[in-house]
């Protein structure tokens, strides 16, 4: 696409080609102008549309945006309507790597101290690399890989999320453990650093069978302690979800499977699951599946740290192929969000419930979209419930749920 136009006969070939990818480049840049325009050169180039966000303790809203070559990271002082100059996370050029599955993360702790991960080629593909800001988003650490193995084996889908006391927890898939390359299923492995430094941390397997490319959902448990939820293998190759949690001494892990959809398949379905942890300690989940017992999206909640799960409630239309579900709690509020498709527009629908879950309001559009989207995002900043979502015809938007 690089290539000079010339008088070949594809010539018309290579110059609709650089059209098509030109043009709605400009436009996404025109659109996004209003809400907080990402004016670095690098930027205008890329070619997808996730933006990763989330509330700091001061209520200020932070982005994370990944360009050709170098991570952005930008701040709102006034609920997403105009955003500060973005600041370049990695200082030397790197491949950025970004998809609605395997995007960058953001997170901010009380101190306001700004963590990201993100993916870009290094000794191996799309390695994970994490970095931190200890002066409000100014400068960032010199990345660092995720994985004390990046250099040997493939480390991806990499997830950051801080605790309370703004320990940094890092999860991701990590194929060390592959050694035929015929394997069903990732090893997941994780590293914890109580305070901030520019060293990789030494990595531990959590588990042997996660699923090779769904995504990891964490939430914190009221030990202060990660759980996890994401789709595992199990025997006979099906594809369902289990929760993941890190013992009380913090030495070990234990899991066990949560639904039994008995979704049989040889390749990983790449549609991952939604998770929350209210503050009275009642596990959210949401998840998609095409499994013999049931399919679609389905919804459920458990009081007993997700031992037993109430019955699976159905929500989305089939029919406009439902999927990639996003959840968030706050306080007794749970919303639940998720995507379709009307045969012209892709739209986010969204649903609220005011009693931790026991019962939802009816459904309602949120936003629509006639071209790219990101795959819904939701955040709240101890107040309101809010839709992140970003797309090619209507740029970044920050939407209240409720």
């Amino acid at each position: 696409m690089r290539k000079k136009l010339c008088t070949e006969p594809n010539s018309w070939a290579r110059f609709l080609s650089i059209v098509l990818v030109v043009v709605p480049a400009a436009l996404w840049l025109t659109a996004c102008a209003p809400r907080g325009k990402l004016d670095q050169p690098d930027l205008a180039a890329q070619s997808g549309t996730q933006i990763s966000a989330t509330f700091g303790p001061d209520g200020r809203l932070w982005r994370a945006t990944a360009g050709v070559s170098h991570l952005f990271v930008d701040v709102s002082s006034d609920g997403g309507q105009s955003f500060g100059r973005a600041v370049a996370v990695n200082r030397q050029a790197q491949r950025i790597h970004s998809s609605n599955e395997d995007r960058p993360t953001i997170a901010v702790d009380k101190a306001n101290r700004v963590w990201v991960s993100y993916a870009a080629d290094a000794a191996q593909p799309a390695t994970a690399f994490f970095s931190y800001s200890e002066d409000g988003g100014a400068n960032f650490s010199e990345p660092m890989p995720i994985s004390d193995q990046a250099a040997a084996t493939r480390a991806f889908l990499a997830v950051l999320a801080l605790d309370s006391r703004g320990g940094a927890h890092f999860f991701w898939h990590d194929e060390r453990d592959n050694v035929n390359g015929h394997d069903h299923g990732d090893s997941l492995y994780y590293a914890g650093m109580d305070t901030p430094a520019a060293v990789t941390p030494v990595a531990k397997r959590v588990l042997r069978t996660a699923c090779e490319r769904c995504p990891i959902k964490v939430a914190f448990d009221g030990n202060d302690q990660p759980v996890l939820f994401s789709r595992f293998v199990f025997p006979i190759k099906e594809r369902d979800h289990g929760l993941v949690k890190m013992t009380s001494d913090g030495k070990g892990w234990s899991s066990w499977r949560v639904t039994h959809d008995n979704w049989e398949d040889d390749t990983c379905p790449e549609h991952g699951p939604a998770f929350a942890i209210a503050a009275d300690g009642r596990y959210h989940i949401a998840w998609f599946t095409q499994g013999k017992n049931r399919q679609g999206l389905f919804y459920a909640w458990s009081k007993d740290q997700g031992k037993h799960f109430t019955p699976h409630l159905p929500f989305g239309d089939k029919a406009a192929l439902a999927g990639h579900p996003a959840l968030f709690s706050q306080g007794r509020q749970v919303a639940l969000a998720w995507q379709e498709f009307d045969g012209r527009r892709t739209q986010i629908k969204a649903m609220l419930s005011l009693d931790n879950g026991e019962h939802w309001l009816p459904p309602k559009l949120i936003a629509q979209s006639k071209g790219a989207s990101d795959y819904p995002l939701l955040i709240g900043d101890g107040r309101r419930i809010y839709l992140s979502w970003n797309s090619s015809e209507l740029g970044y938007r920050l939407l209240p749920v409720d």
